[in-house]
């Protein structure tokens, strides 16, 4: 017999995975190497960004080298306001989601991401 509690829990882990099971499923990790804040995985043209520690109003990541984003959106459609530069990518990021974590953010590229080249999240893009 499972508790009632782990029926529970169970049961939220299905419907997060019905939400956000395409992140997971046939993916391999990174490119951007996990650090406290996030994981990220990748399929084809996309990355999935896991927030796993909500960053604050937005979600700073490294550039990705030769690479354009062309959109960012959480796994519902929601469009998020992204900019790209050399230096960085900065999304932000609805306030609402704050408290629903892990929250996923899926950033379509013009290129397929097993090209990319691993990177890291600089120490200074994380919040002490």
């Amino acid at each position: 017999r499972i508790e009632e509690r782990q029926v529970k829990r169970l049961k939220e882990m299905g419907d997060w995975l019905k939400l956000n099971g395409e992140s997971i499923y046939g993916t391999r990790g990174g490119p951007i190497k996990p650090d406290s804040c996030i994981v990220s995985t990748h399929k084809g043209n996309f990355i999935y960004i896991h927030i796993l520690n909500w960053p604050g109003e937005e979600l700073h990541l490294p550039a990705l080298e030769e690479t354009k984003i062309k959109n960012a959106t959480l796994l519902n459609g929601q469009q998020l306001i992204l900019s790209q530069s050399n230096m960085d990518i900065r999304i932000s990021l609805p306030q609402e989601l704050k408290n629903i974590l892990p929250v996923v953010i899926k950033l379509k590229l013009n290129k397929p991401a097993d090209q990319i080249e691993p990177v890291s999240m600089p120490v200074d893009f994380i919040e002490l």
